[in-house]
C-alpha cells in the first residue's frame, strides 16, 4: 500500500517507509554536523600546554605565591568560569540522555521543586524581621534583637 500526500511531493507518490528512511537520514546528517561543531582544530602549540610549561616548572612555594597575585587569581576565575560554561554545554546532554542521569536529575527537580518553597517563607520571614528591626528596633544590636524576639534577655 502507498500513502501519498500532496503537501509532501510535487506530485509524485512517497511510500511511508520511504520518508522513514528519508527521515533517519536527515538525523544522521544533523548528528553529524552537531559532532563536526564540537571537533575544533587544535593548533600545534596550543596556549594551553604552554601555559601548563610554565607552571609545572614553579616550585609548590612559587606556584602558591602566584596564586597570591590579584590579577592571576582574577585571570584564572575567569578561565574556569568559561571552563565549566563549556563543560556544562557539553555535558547537560549527554547526562539527561542517560538512564541513571535522567534519574538522578529528576530526583534532583523533584527534592528542588520542594525545598523551593521553603526557602522563600524562610527568605520571607527573615526580611521581614530584618524589617522589623530596622523600623521599631534599630536603637538595639541585632543580637539584643534576636534575643528579644526568642523571649531572652541580652546579658
Amino acid at each position: 500500500m502507498v500513502n501519498y500526500d500532496p503537501l509532501l511531493s510535487d506530485g509524485g507518490q512517497f511510500s511511508l517507509p520511504e520518508l522513514e528512511k528519508e527521515n533517519e537520514a536527515m538525523r544522521q546528517r544533523i548528528a553529524a554536523i552537531r559532532q563536526q561543531g564540537y571537533k575544533r582544530e587544535q593548533p600545534q602549540t596550543p596556549v594551553w600546554d604552554e601555559i601548563d610549561r610554565i607552571t609545572s616548572s614553579l616550585s609548590d612555594k612559587e606556584y602558591h605565591y602566584l596564586q597570591g597575585n590579584e590579577d592571576f587569581r582574577a585571570s584564572s576565575e575567569a578561565v574556569n568560569a568559561i571552563l565549566q560554561r563549556e563543560y556544562m554545554r557539553v555535558m547537560r546532554p549527554i547526562v539527561e540522555q542517560t538512564k541513571d542521569g535522567k534519574e538522578a536529575l529528576e530526583q534532583h527537580l523533584s527534592l528542588l521543586k520542594r525545598l523551593v518553597k521553603n526557602v522563600k517563607n524562610e527568605a520571607d520571614k527573615r526580611d521581614a524581621l530584618f524589617d522589623e528591626y530596622i523600623r521599631e528596633y534599630s536603637d538595639r544590636t541585632w543580637q539584643e534583637f534576636i534575643a528579644m524576639k526568642n523571649g531572652r534577655t541580652q546579658q
